[in-house]
């Protein structure tokens, strides 16, 4: 098992290696910067929130929205608190709620499939905040280049866009044959400030995509104080004859996450009457699954 465990430590050094090119300063494999930056690293120490800002730029696909990450107060159950904002929609998940606000409107996001946990919802988020599923972080990156400044230091990757890219990545349009280049700018332990992608198109000029901007904080967030309060109310939910009780603040919206299985929900035992969505009071709902 020792053996093992070193053939794969060397793998992966090989391997990092291998995705840095002969560019102009020192050698930094993308890992050395991902390891710096995933969230249980970043929220050590005198960190104890972060907020990235993503901007993209591609002519009519504008957008920007900011995620923001701190450790759960019961870290060992729920790991982080995560706020998403879009506009005017928020995404809350906070010590295991789970609640979407949209202008002044507040819906909570209850699990009817038993089997879906608070962490695997936020993970995407918070499991990585270099990797979480941001798109033009696909590919094999190769170095360019690398250069220091005072406390900052810069470098830049490149990556070959494939078909499966090409098709896969929708933030963007990109075509087989273009180059994503990524520059960042980290401080002297690899955590990222800020991260801008570019594409280059044959012999054009590269173009700026999109940016991602990170801030690091000494204070936990304050956006889940406007979180919805007061007294709760009973939702029951009736699934294979099993009855789960969720606890809800009167007043909210309530809405059911199956995780894509499909499930269908009724007001009634014959689930004949669909649930539309409404706000939460002492009611019952029936889960109508695959199986049933």
């Amino acid at each position: 098992m020792k053996m093992k465990k070193i053939l794969s430590a060397a793998l992966i050094a090989a391997t990092a290696l291998a995705l840095v090119s002969c560019g102009n300063g020192r050698s930094i494999p993308i890992e050395t910067v991902k390891r710096a930056n995933l969230t249980g690293n970043l929220l050590a120490g005198d960190c104890l929130s972060y907020t990235e800002k993503v901007e993209y730029f591609d002519g009519d696909k504008a957008l920007s929205y900011t995620l923001s990450i701190e450790n759960a107060e019961n870290a060992a159950d729920y790991s982080y608190n995560v706020v998403e904002k879009i506009g005017d929609y928020t995404l809350f998940a906070h010590e295991g709620d789970i609640f979407k606000q949209k202008g002044d409107e507040f819906c909570a996001v209850l699990f009817s499939n038993q089997s879906l946990t608070y962490y695997q919802y936020i993970k995407d988020y918070a499991s990585d905040s270099l990797e979480a599923k941001f798109p033009l972080d696909a590919g094999e990156r190769y170095q360019i280049m690398s250069n220091e400044d005072g406390d900052s230091i810069f470098v830049s990757y490149y990556a070959d866009v494939t078909p499966q890219m090409a098709s896969a990545i929708t933030s963007v349009s990109l075509r087989t044959g273009d180059r994503i280049v990524s520059e960042y700018t980290t401080d002297k332990g690899y955590r990222i400030q800020k991260i801008e992608y570019f594409v280059e198109r044959g012999e054009s000029e590269k173009t700026l995509v999109a940016k991602r901007t990170f801030t690091y904080s000494d204070k936990k967030s304050g956006a889940f104080s406007s979180l919805p309060g007061g007294d709760d109310v009973t939702v029951t939910l009736v699934i294979g004859g099993r009855e789960y009780e969720y606890s809800v603040p009167s007043g909210v919206y309530v809405e059911f996450e199956d995780g894509g299985l499909g499930y269908e929900y009724f007001t009634d035992e014959k689930c004949t009457q669909k649930y539309e969505l409404s706000k939460a009071r002492e009611m019952t709902v029936y889960v109508k699954t695959n199986f049933d």
